[in-house]
């Protein structure tokens, strides 16, 4: 797996390229959870290259999104393609993580 950081708009963007799985997965933790210690900015990660994630996949999302809650952060999710929302929404993370609509073409600047 490939990632990517960047500073888009005030927040700390990550993109993943390629699935979130048991094999991907640790090295996906890592440097979402790097991201988290290195700055105070929102967090992003943009899925637009996630063609799935596995349950190991949700769980590294939903580690990050309470690691970002302590501080009253939240993770928040754009570009989900339908593969990936449909798991997402199966599990009920929203209570954690901000899934943007379908429809949303860019990064929620409200929060």
């Amino acid at each position: 797996m490939e990632v990517t950081i960047a500073t888009i708009e005030g927040r700390c963007v990550i993109t993943p390229r390629g699935p979130i799985d048991s094999t991907s997965g640790p090295e996906f933790e890592r440097v979402l959870f790097e991201a988290i210690d290195a700055t105070a900015e929102p967090l992003v990660v943009d899925c637009a290259a996630v063609p799935y994630a596995t349950s190991a996949g949700v769980h590294v999302l939903v580690l990050a999104a309470k690691a970002l809650a302590v501080s009253a952060r939240r993770l928040q999710l754009v570009h989900v393609g339908k593969s990936l929302r449909s798991v997402l929404e199966i599990a009920n993370i929203g209570a954690l993580i901000d899934l943007a609509p379908e429809d949303r073409a860019s990064i929620d600047r409200t929060g």
